[in-house]
């Protein structure tokens, strides 16, 4: 069983659910917290990666 590598924070994308803007982790570390740098919204979605994960069937 093959174990998907751990995702670099460069990779990690955040979405802004006010503004719609895409944030990344250097963008957070401005300010304190979490918010959205543009508008300051509190809420941010994860965005998924585009890998698709395969699992065996019993």
């Amino acid at each position: 069983m093959e174990m998907e590598p751990a995702r670099r924070e460069e990779e990690i994308v955040y979405v802004c659910a006010r503004c719609g803007r895409e944030l990344t982790p250097r963008d957070l570390a401005l300010l304190h917290g979490v918010r959205c740098v543009y508008c300051g919204g509190r809420i941010l979605y994860k965005t998924r990666s585009p890998r698709v994960k395969e699992v065996k069937a019993i």
